[in-house]
């Protein structure tokens, strides 16, 4: 098994990087409660949320020092066009895609809201309620 990597003399790095865990997790849940199957999505390691293979979403972490900055890059209406992506690249995807309806940015934050909400309190009793977003 790997090491543990607080052990490693980085703690502040570590978690800064759970950070992302907590926000890929919070928003795959939040894809799930406004109606996209549970089966359809999927972590890409860093920092991509995929439905049925193809990128929805994309986690953008930037640190300085020990602060730092997350945001949320999701396909709500509409997704990039394919022609745009390096060749072996995740072809993008947009909500409105799977949900064959369109979703309002409000929607989708008020999810992710309660996601996050949801992960807080778990995060908080296992020590890490610094790594909560």
């Amino acid at each position: 098994m790997g090491e543990d990597p607080r052990a490693m003399g980085d703690a502040a790095g570590f978690r800064i990087g759970l950070r992302s865990f907590v926000a890929a997790v919070a928003l795959a849940e939040a894809f799930e409660a406004v109606g996209v199957a549970r089966s359809a999505i999927s972590l890409k390691w860093p920092n991509d949320v995929l439905l049925y293979d193809c990128k929805a979403a994309g986690i953008l972490l930037e640190s300085a020092g020990q602060a730092g900055r997350l945001s949320h890059l999701a396909n709500l209406a509409a997704a990039p066009d394919p022609g745009l992506i390096e060749q072996g690249g995740t072809l993008p995807i947009s909500l409105a895609e799977v949900l064959g309806r369109p979703l309002g940015r409000e929607d989708m934050l008020l999810a992710l809201a309660r996601a996050y909400a949801g992960r807080v309190k778990p995060q908080a009793s296992e020590g890490c309620d610094d790594a909560v977003p």
